[in-house]
């Protein structure tokens, strides 16, 4: 899961209701059916960082917080990656965004079915790893 699904469930969580309720439902769908969510070092580091874009008061503490509220949920969390695979797979995953590459080689390196985000950009690489939005998941599902 991309760090724009994690955020519209923790952070956004009261401003983007439509978002919150499919991503909770996308959630619970997955624990009860026993399919694995992972998230990546890079998603908690970006949900952090999210809260010091937009708050100045209290930003580390609601970063935390939604940081805490994504570990203490049934998720494989992955490693940054090490420096070996980001050199051996960068030119693999060629983005606009740079920033977003890792999270391209994470979710390939773990083998996993589906980068799940609302950040379309992840499109130009769907050619090498599938790519949905929650809605498209949760209706497969």
């Amino acid at each position: 899961m991309d760090t724009s699904v994690l955020a519209a469930y923790t952070y956004f969580s009261e401003t983007e209701i439509t978002r919150f309720k499919i991503v909770d439902l996308l959630l619970n769908t997955c624990i009860k059916n026993e399919i694995e969510i992972v998230v990546s070092f890079y998603g908690l580091h970006e949900l952090f960082l999210l809260a010091l874009e937009y708050l100045d008061e209290k930003s580390e503490e609601v970063g935390l917080e939604s940081v805490r509220t994504i570990v203490n949920m049934p998720i494989r969390l992955v490693p940054l990656l090490s420096r070996e695979k980001r050199i051996l797979y960068h030119k693999k995953f060629k983005m606009k965004d740079r920033t977003d590459v890792p999270h391209a080689i994470t979710a390939f390196v773990c083998n996993c079915d589906y980068i799940i985000t609302y950040d379309n950009h992840f499109k130009e690489i769907s050619d090498q790893i599938s790519v949905a939005n929650p809605e498209e998941v949760v209706e497969m599902l």
